[in-house]
């Protein structure tokens, strides 16, 4: 199995979610890969069908596109809602919390005031607060903590960080139980994770025990070095996820050449 966080590593980071742009030699070689695994699984905090549309997976409909495999999978929220080709979009119940921090929120950040450039991105059942534009991101990260905490106690959610972003998100919402939980259902007798920012931490974590090899793959990046520490293998961003996954899907396919031709002697 092959699970991979989208943003910093299918997708370079970007000013804005809208404006990512998914690495060009990506989606050819996850199609590849697909085919010859248990199951290729994107492990994200964006909505199932953002991260589908953006890999070419689905149309601007929600069309399943000719290249998807059955095999392809979209864990959306942190692993609360899932989408497939075989199983559509799943049902999630967004909660009052996130209804009640909706409307507290904007108040709040001009109460504070927040940072100029600082951007609210309403993920439909969580709520992302962006800091990469303002005049000194790490700065506004950590003004913006206190406040968020609080806001996120009252209303019954979790604060989590990100590059650059603060994320109220309902509890649960965890790419850990994501991987374990798919671990769980698909039983693969190898597990590959590939992520670059502190949520993927957790996804890290939850290879400790799973019973089957495992690895795990540092997307580098300067804003979160402390990944590297918790990975069997440190790549250069997309670009480097990207190559190993082209020579991984190379290498399976030489192996079925291989077994062929073996079988046709």
């Amino acid at each position: 199995m092959i699970a991979l966080d989208f943003d910093g590593t299918l997708s370079p980071i970007a000013p804005t979610p809208e404006a990512a742009v998914v690495h060009p030699d990506a989606p050819d070689v996850l199609s590849r890969l697909a085919s010859r695994v248990r199951a290729l699984a994107v492990v994200t905090g964006r909505a199932p069908l953002d991260a589908a549309r953006l890999l070419g997976w689905v149309d601007a409909e929600g069309r399943v596109a000719p290249c998807v495999r059955p095999t392809m999978i979209v864990l959306g929220h942190y692993g609360l809602q899932r989408w497939s080709a075989r199983g559509g979009l799943s049902e999630v119940d967004v909660g009052d919390g996130i209804r009640r921090a909706r409307a507290l929120l904007p108040d709040l950040l001009r109460r504070l005031p927040a940072p100029p450039g600082t951007r609210v991105e309403d993920k439909g059942i969580a709520i992302a607060v962006h800091v990469r534009r303002t005049p000194d991101p790490p700065a506004a990260l950590e003004a913006l903590r206190d406040p968020l905490e609080s806001l996120a106690k009252e209303c019954g959610l979790r604060l989590e960080a990100g590059r650059m972003v603060w994320e109220l998100r309902l509890h649960g919402a965890d790419k850990g139980e994501a991987v374990r939980g798919l671990i769980s259902e698909l039983r693969p007798g190898a597990v590959v994770y590939a992520g670059d920012d502190w949520a993927d931490l957790v996804a890290f974590h939850a290879l400790d025990r799973v019973g089957v090899p495992t690895l795990r793959i540092c997307s580098a990046s300067a804003e979160v070095p402390e990944l590297r520490a918790h990975a069997d293998l440190v790549v250069n961003g997309p670009d480097g996820v990207v190559a190993w996954l082209a020579d991984l899907a190379a290498a399976l396919e030489n192996r079925e050449l291989r077994s062929d031709a073996d079988s046709a002697r």
